[in-house]
Parts: structure tokens; C-alpha cells; sequence
């Protein structure tokens, strides 16, 4: 007479942990809901350089580039394509590609059609970064002997060159507003992060450490800039203010963590990390919190690039 209620009162005690289980989970998101966009990445899982997308959250990854299509030399090396840059309203892609015998930027539509040469010069062209209005794209090239920033309008191919030191100028990316492009040089000693007007001039270096801070990508606000640096023995992911201050560490990974791009809303960033064993994809909140891989691959998955476009 005494066990039965006791088991019945554990019985229903157990349902109940059972039921707020179950609750707490249909409350509790997982890391990766509500990934809004697509992510154009690098892989080499088909044997070269390939650009691919896929939805935020990892599913529905689709090559666009295919080396092995323009090759006319089956037992040469293919072509690689690489470091995708996503036009402002996410309709074409920019990006650097060998299959010219040297680098050139290249733009496609988001399905990988359309894929059109825009620079055309014997020496290498990379690193492509669009315009807000999308009628510009500013690249690094080595024409002049180093590396310079370049840039080149869509329409017409009309080029400028807007820097000009003895120096490495490298990696430009255009402000939201138009009005700046970051980028990073070391014409002080060491790669730092500087800063230039659209139109070349106020050239200025916002960071200044011993390291190397390379990579600066603009929050879809303007107000922060996401670096990398490996002041702190390995490359980590750093974010700071857009006039280089309040810099603060964002991942902290016995492994490389580089190349970031924000999400079009600003609230996380994406990266390659080598942490898991292989290069992967990986997403944190824009604080640095609740890092989470998104790709899963035997093949190297790098260069994130972002955009809300579908």
C-alpha cells in the first residue's frame, strides 16, 4: 500500500522532468537557427580552387566555378578561383582567377553564369572589394612592381591606381558609406591597418603593434572594422572601432583563425579555422560568442564572403 504511491508519484515526477526537457528544447534555439543569407566560400574538395555557396547554416552547398570546364589541357594543372567578393545587392560575385596563366578578377552572377574577365594585364590582380553602388571594385595588383590598391569600374574597365609607396598596399575594403577603403600595408615596418579617402588621399594607420594586422573588413554599419592579427603567437580574429580603437580579441584558438566577413546584419561573423583539423567554416556572434562550424569536409573550406541576398 506504500510502494504504489511512491512510484506513482516518481512516475509523474519523471514525466514532468521529461515534459520541461522537452519544452526547453523547442525554447532553447540551437547555434545555428535562424542563419539568414548565403556564404560564398573557397574549397579545393574537387581537386583545385573552387568558389561554392551555401546557406548560412552550412546546407545546400553548390560549386559555381569549375576549373575542369575551361581547361583545355586535361593533364595540366586546373585553374583555381578564388577569395569571392559579393556585389552589395548580392546578384554577382567578384573574384581573382589563374585561368588567364595569371591572376585576374573575374565577376559571375550568384549562380556561377555570366563568369566575365574585367581586368586584363600580364601582372597579378587579387583581392577584389565592390563599391556600395556596386559600380566599382578596388583590387590589389602587382603591375607597378609591389603591391598598390587599385580600382577599376565595372562598366567601362577604367582603372586608377590609389596608392603609390616602395611599400606592400594589400586586401582593400570599401566602406559601407562609400566615403573610405581600409586596407593593409607595411610602409612602416609591419603590416598595420590603414585607412584612405575613396578617392586616395588622408591615407593614415590605424593600428600600431609589432604584429601583423591584415585583413580589414567593414561592419555593414561603419562602425567597426574586423581584422586579423597575430600579436598574440597564432592568427586570432579581432574587431575594433572604425578609427582603430577598442580592439578586442574575438576568438582565441590554439589554431589559426582568419579571414572573417559580418553578416549583412552585423550580428555575427564568419571565418576559416583550422581548429578541428582541417580548415572549416565557422560562425560566431559578432561579440565572439557562440562559435560554431558550419562546414564539415575532408577538403579545405576557406574564404567566407556573406551576403543576405537569396
Amino acid at each position: 500500500m506504500i510502494k504504489r504511491p511512491i512510484s506513482v508519484a516518481f512516475g509523474i515526477i519523471f514525466l514532468s522532468l521529461i515534459a520541461a526537457l522537452i519544452v526547453l528544447s523547442i525554447n532553447q534555439e540551437s547555434p545555428s537557427a535562424n542563419l539568414e543569407g548565403k556564404i560564398a566560400f573557397v574549397s579545393d574538395r574537387s581537386g583545385n580552387l573552387e568558389i561554392y555557396t551555401m546557406n548560412a547554416d552550412g546546407s545546400n552547398q553548390i560549386m559555381l566555378t569549375n576549373g575542369s570546364a575551361i581547361s583545355d589541357c586535361p593533364t595540366c594543372k586546373l585553374p583555381d578561383n578564388d577569395y569571392p567578393s559579393w556585389s552589395p545587392d548580392g546578384s554577382r560575385l567578384a573574384f581573382h582567377t589563374n585561368r588567364d596563366d595569371n591572376w585576374e578578377i573575374y565577376v559571375m552572377d550568384a549562380d556561377g553564369s555570366n563568369q566575365t574577365r574585367l581586368t586584363n594585364n600580364s601582372a597579378i590582380d587579387m583581392f577584389p572589394s565592390w563599391s556600395p553602388d556596386g559600380k566599382s571594385i578596388v583590387f590589389t595588383s602587382v603591375r607597378d612592381d609591389n603591391y598598390e590598391i587599385y580600382m577599376i569600374e565595372t562598366d567601362s574597365s577604367n582603372e586608377a591606381r590609389l596608392t603609390n609607396t616602395s611599400s606592400s598596399n594589400n586586401a582593400p575594403s570599401w566602406s559601407p558609406d562609400g566615403e573610405h577603403i581600409a586596407f593593409h600595408s607595411n610602409r612602416n615596418g609591419n603590416l598595420e591597418i590603414y585607412l584612405m579617402d575613396s578617392d586616395s588621399s588622408n591615407q593614415s594607420r590605424i593600428t600600431n603593434n609589432s604584429a601583423a594586422d591584415t585583413f580589414p573588413r567593414w561592419s555593414p554599419d561603419g562602425e567597426r572594422i574586423v581584422f586579423q592579427s597575430n600579436r598574440d603567437g597564432n592568427w586570432e580574429i579581432y574587431v575594433m572601432d572604425s578609427n582603430g580603437s577598442n580592439q578586442i580579441r574575438l576568438t582565441n584558438s590554439d589554431s589559426d583563425d582568419v579571414l572573417a566577413s559580418w553578416s549583412p546584419d552585423g550580428e555575427r561573423i564568419a571565418f576559416h579555422s583550422k581548429r578541428d583539423g582541417n580548415y572549416e567554416i565557422y560562425i560566431m556572434n559578432a561579440d565572439g560568442s557562440n562559435q560554431i562550424r558550419v562546414t564539415d569536409n575532408q577538403a579545405i573550406d576557406v574564404i567566407p564572403s556573406w551576403t543576405m541576398a537569396d
